[in-house]
């Protein structure tokens, strides 16, 4: 797994919001929000490195790439196949 910055990460809910065992949902417009808290606009074909807060100074942290949602019944327009096993990364 390449080791990217937690400030080059968007948010990604690993835990509640996978849809499939590598699908998870990332929003309902175009855009995501980034560690730093700015916004990025995505679509389909981009890759993105994901993070979830832990607490504690600990986080989750995948990849993948950006899909049209495949689920009609579920709010996202974007979701995620994860191409990375989910590591936990602490803060130091």
């Amino acid at each position: 797994m390449k080791s990217v910055p937690l400030a080059a990460r968007v948010y990604a809910d690993l835990d509640n919001e996978r849809l499939a065992r590598h699908i998870v949902g990332l929003t309902q417009t175009d855009t995501v929000r980034r560690f730093d808290g700015s916004t990025q606009t995505i679509g389909n074909g981009d890759y993105l490195y994901l993070y979830m807060d832990c607490g504690d100074g600990e986080y989750c942290v995948s990849a993948g790439i950006v899909i049209a949602s495949p689920f009609p019944t579920r709010p996202y327009k974007w979701c995620c196949v994860l191409d990375e096993d989910i590591r936990y990364w602490q803060d130091d």
